[in-house]
């Protein structure tokens, strides 16, 4: 189901996700990934969603421009807050892969890229709810 949304998201994104699925599968993954930003684009996550997802069990280090995710095994639902739309993006895809309930909250951010999100990953099986 996880592969599914991702495929889902990829297919509602404009060019502003670069990414976030790549992350997301390192992060359940038992692999090592790099995250390396370029200096002619924002970074694909910032410093609050890495945090966020470190919430959710993700092994993360950051230094400098550089993140290094070592895959873990499983991630754990948490309330994280969405601050800003690739960040938001991935606690969403990182909460349907993780064990028990996650909710994410200022969605604002979320919407400003993926009109109904909530709507397009149920259609792939996903449990998930928009409470507002």
């Amino acid at each position: 189901m996880l592969k599914a949304a991702i495929e889902k998201i990829q297919e509602m994104s404009k060019p502003m996700i670069q990414n976030v699925e790549g992350r997301v599968f390192a992060i359940s993954a038992e692999s090592i990934d790099e995250v390396r930003p370029t200096l002619d684009r924002p970074s694909t996550l910032s410093l609050n969603s890495l945090d966020a997802l470190v919430k959710m069990g993700a092994k993360i280090h950051v230094s400098g421009r550089i993140a290094v995710v070592t895959g873990v095994r499983s991630l754990s639902g948490a309330s994280v807050a969405a601050t800003d739309l690739r960040g938001g993006a991935a606690m969403v895809l990182a909460g349907l892969g993780a064990q028990g309930k996650t909710e994410v909250r200022q969605i604002s951010h979320i919407d400003r890229g993926y009109e109904s999100i909530e709507t397009v990953l149920q259609g792939v099986g996903a449990r998930i709810t928009r409470v507002e």
